[in-house]
């Protein structure tokens, strides 16, 4: 007599991409193929299953939202650093890389990609909303799976400040790595999504 598998699939997962400052679907085109390959789908931030947050993005959370895990991937927390001077040593930082991997061509089209989202103005003051209570942002979190995710090189995110920010509610990962290397090699942060699915 024939067997028929037990096994059960894993449910279809949703997410929704929350980017940062000059940031949008352009920029996170890797993260996109790499989350369809692994069977995550797109959803609206208001049901998605996941929310991933980056950067400036963790300051534009909705108001309501029905997700179960949130992954903030170098959320911009660096008190008393100003922005200009992270955001100088980013831009030194991506263009050495690029020049050092002979990819200056992508290079230009990221940064023109990134100076038509800053003219993203709406998505812009919904963060800064965000940044103008940035103490009790951490405080006031929806109440689901919060991971923080810091890389080993981020201008933008002070991982003291960070672990002091978040205490002992949530989870802190490092990775290696720098600030947009979720844009630029996803894998690590898809292989730790479905760590999660599967737990």
């Amino acid at each position: 007599m024939p067997q028929t598998s037990t096994r059960v699939r894993p449910t279809t997962q949703t997410y929704a991409i929350i980017h940062g400052l000059a940031e949008g679907s352009f920029i996170s085109r890797n993260l996109r193929q790499a989350l369809a390959t692994a069977g995550f789908q797109p959803a609206a931030e208001q049901v998605a299953d996941i929310i991933i947050t980056h950067s400036g993005g963790f300051f534009a959370l909705p108001k309501h939202s029905k997700a179960k895990l949130f992954l903030h991937i170098n959320p911009s927390y660096w008190p008393g650093k100003p922005l200009y001077k992270s955001t100088r040593e980013k831009i030194t930082y991506d263009f050495r890389l690029h020049r050092q991997r002979h990819q200056l061509k992508q290079w230009w089209l990221s940064s023109g990609a990134n100076l038509i989202y800053m003219l993203n103005i709406r998505h812009g003051l919904r963060m800064l909303a965000g940044v103008a209570h940035r103490k009790s942002r951490f405080t006031h979190l929806p109440k689901s799976n919060h991971i923080f995710v810091r890389t080993h090189r981020d201008n933008y995110c002070d991982p003291y400040a960070l672990l002091k920010a978040i205490g002992n509610k949530h989870t802190y990962l490092t990775l290696a790595g720098h600030h947009d290397d979720c844009w630029r090699e996803p894998e690590p942060y898809v292989r730790l999504m479905q760590s999660l699915r599967q737990s």
